[in-house]
């Protein structure tokens, strides 16, 4: 596009995604000279495009070839072939482990800690912190907490989510999901930065000899993995207690919270285990994919995938199918559904039911039973999603994104109790592995549904949790014109953005039959970028879960890893070294509002205050690691990808870059100097009078500069002495040579 700034570039990208057009403008607003030009042929040139370089750079001039054997070398760089974003259907699963910790360290606490909750456990909890420094103060829940009294501690720990008994509003919610929640809003609206540590009791398997004793807590624990994405620097992580809180338990959760470095820990009578991602072998089984026999009852079944899970099992030749959702009949396209699986040979009824009502669940179960053949499986891929902020989620959007999800598979699991199943297969969520903006209350009803898979599992029961990424079941040329209306879809482009490909949902299918043939207890299935994915999650600060994944662990860069660029740090520098302090200042503000507003893709850095925070104006981790990558291009710096977390706003994040490039001290001798430079181009020759009183002040400064060398005796004092006499003494002419010389101004005269 040969333009002052583009136009179409971005739209031609986003309509023509699929195809991953090459798409280049000639020229930036705010930079539109030749070198943008030339980077702009360049982009050209590398996509494909025929340059004729002779035009700008002449013809060169020919040379003779030696008449010797020489060796030949390619500078050339090799690019290998494109390949799919993700790897081969195999590389899509991923499980949690634990793994035990090699330390078990002391920790000590300064400051005044607050803990809330009224568990039982409360007053050894209170031990374990006073215990190692900390002074704590207790409240029993978010009511009885006077902000102002604790706007200043370190750090706070919370017993709420050990109640999961019902909301008595919402019987959806337990109380303590909804407690913890109105506990992070109570501290953020507060300005509470300390770090929050959530506390949990039975609600993690950390081995295959344990059992998930409240999988009802595990709620908070998908709901604090996104909190974390959300508010990095406010967020402490999430600990499972043990049954019995001894002693050594107490010291270990102190050792944990004050070394602060793991986010997901489990406390056991054996030890200190760290929750950890790791790639899952795919483990067919012999007789390959998985049959289904009697009757299949698939929740969710007129939903986003439920009429491809059912038709998957009538082709699977399950003999009898049974759809359920709260539309049932009445539900679009559910003619054509019925239909399309009648045709493949499975006998198909659909039902409405309203799965978070547990007379309408044992109901819908009993007539199944009655109606034969038995029911043998279960698959729960119900779903309501509520996508909001934790800052932003009430009690009434927790119970939407909990009921039929979470709720719903309760009641599922009492429903069946007593029966013979030979499947219990809930439809989970990546959001619940490692947490999604957004996705706080959606997160905390998958994280359920792992949790209750463990649980059954220990009780002897069949079940199996599938956290899916996003299946790839629409018209995404209509989603994305939504989009544009603001109708706050996920699109493809979006997440292929962050490292995460959608799933295609017949490859999807397989990998369903091959899990649940593979008697899986809970299994991510996920097509990953790690290159992408691994330096956005972790733009804010540390993941030690993805630790366990090679390729994410080398691209989860230390902070200020990134490679420099010498020269344009010496051109800029160069450029900034000849303004004022107060100039060079505005350059670098100016700097950062500009590269703000081209990541943002707004019009005009007017949109971009100075003094705005980065998180108000629509930056996440993903636009973070944008905008730390064109700074450091620009002024040829090792900024962070946690650069709008570490400095809120444009001013001070331009403060920071000014650091970078000249350090403290120099920054601060600069603006010394600019200060004389202003002094020197303002005076003129003085009379005897005038003259006088300047030496008198020149004098009091030398005295004020001087007086923090005093330790070093007579020699200075001497020297204090001598220079005094010389400004006594000296002509207008020699005090002006002696400005001239000080101030290393050749002009100044």
């Amino acid at each position: 596009e040969v333009s002052g700034h583009p136009v179409l570039t971005g739209a031609i990208g986003d309509t023509l995604d699929e195809q991953a057009p090459v798409t280049v403008g000639t020229l930036r607003r705010d930079d539109g000279g030749a070198e943008r030009l030339l980077t702009s042929l360049a982009e050209a040139h590398v996509g494909g495009v025929d340059v004729d370089w002779s035009a700008v750079l002449g013809t060169g001039t020919a040379v003779d070839l030696p008449t010797y054997a020489f060796q030949h070398r390619r500078y050339w760089p090799e690019v290998p072939e494109l390949e799919h974003a993700g790897g081969s259907v195999d590389d899509w699963r991923y499980r949690i482990t634990w793994q035990e910790s090699g330390k078990d360290s002391t920790g000590s606490f300064t400051g005044t800690w607050l803990l809330v909750g009224d568990d039982p456990d409360r007053a050894a909890v209170e031990a374990a912190l006073t215990g190692h420094g900390a002074e704590v103060i207790t409240v029993a829940g978010t009511a009885d907490l006077d902000v102002s009294a604790v706007a200043h501690v370190s750090g706070v720990v919370s017993l709420l989510a050990l109640d999961d008994t019902p909301d008595a509003d919402f019987p959806s919610v337990p109380r303590g999901t909804a407690a913890t929640v109105d506990l992070m809003q109570t501290l953020g609206g507060a300005g509470i930065t300390a770090p929050l540590w959530v506390l949990t009791r039975g609600a993690v398997q950390t081995g295959a000899g344990e059992v998930t004793t409240n999988p009802l807590q595990a709620q908070v624990w998908g709901l604090g993995r996104t909190a974390g994405l959300e508010h990095p620097n406010e967020w402490g992580g999430l600990i499972d207690l043990p049954a019995e809180f001894d002693a050594r338990t107490g010291a270990r959760l102190a050792a944990v919270i004050a070394d602060g470095s793991e986010d997901q820990v489990a406390l056991r009578p054996s030890g200190v285990f760290l929750r950890r991602l790791v790639r899952a072998e795919a483990r067919r089984a012999e007789a390959g994919q998985w049959n289904p026999r009697g009757t299949v009852l698939l929740t969710g079944g007129t939903g986003s995938i439920g009429p491809h899970i059912g038709s998957w099992l009538a082709e699977r030749e399950a003999p009898r199918v049974v759809l359920t959702s709260r539309s049932g009949p009445s539900a679009q396209g559910v003619a054509q559904l019925a239909a399309s699986v009648a045709n493949a040979g499975s006998s198909v009824e659909v039902v409405s039911c309203d799965l978070g009502a547990l007379d309408q669940v044992t109901g819908l179960v009993g007539w199944v039973e009655r109606t034969g053949p038995r029911l043998s499986s279960v698959l729960h891929s119900a779903n309501t999603q509520f996508l909001a902020r934790v800052a932003d989620t009430d009690r009434a959007g927790l119970s939407v994104a909990l009921g039929a999800k979470a709720l719903g598979a309760l009641n599922l699991d009492v429903a069946t109790t007593g029966l013979d199943l030979d499947e219990f297969v809930l439809f989970s969520s990546i959001s619940a592995t490692w947490g999604s903006n957004d996705h706080g209350a959606y997160a905390a009803g998958n994280s359920f549904l792992d949790a209750l898979a463990e649980d059954r599992r220990g009780r002897g029961l069949p079940g199996t949790s599938i956290a899916w990424g996003v299946w790839n079941t629409r018209d995404w040329d209509a989603i994305d014109e939504e989009m544009e209306q603001g109708a706050g879809q996920v699109t493809p482009s979006f997440l292929r953005k962050q490292g995460i490909s959608f799933l295609d949902k017949d490859r999807a299918l397989t990998m369903l039959g091959e899990i649940i043939s593979d008697d899986e207890t809970h299994i991510a299935v996920a097509d990953v970028e790690w290159k992408k994915f691994a330096p956005v999650f972790s733009a804010a600060r540390p993941r030690p879960l993805l630790d366990t994944i090679p390729e994410a662990r080398d691209e989860a860069e230390p902070a200020g890893s990134a490679d420099p660029q010498a020269n344009a740090r010496g051109e800029y520098v160069s450029r900034l070294s000849g303004l004022s302090a107060d100039e060079r200042r505005r350059t670098v503000i100016d700097l950062v509002r500009s590269h703000a507003t081209a990541v943002l893709g707004h019009k005009s850095v007017a949109e971009i205050p100075a003094e705005r925070a980065f998180r108000d104006i629509g930056f996440d981790s993903l636009t973070a690691v944008e905008l730390r990558n064109r700074l450091n291009a620009a002024a040829g710096v090792k900024l962070p990808s946690t650069l709008v977390f570490d400095h809120p706003n444009p001013t001070a994040l331009a403060d920071h870059l000014l650091t970078e490039l000249f350090g403290h001290e120099l920054v601060g001798h600069s603006a010394v100097l600019d200060e004389f430079d202003r002094l020197a181009a303002g005076l003129t020759p003085p009379d005897d009078e005038a003259r006088a009183e300047i030496v008198a002040r020149l004098e009091a400064l030398t005295q004020h500069f001087r007086a923090v060398r005093s330790d070093q005796g007579q020699a200075g004092a001497a020297a204090e002495e001598e220079g005094k006499r010389k400004l006594e003494e000296a002509t207008a002419d020699e005090m002006f040579a002696l400005l001239k010389d000080e101030l290393d101004d050749p002009d100044f005269d």
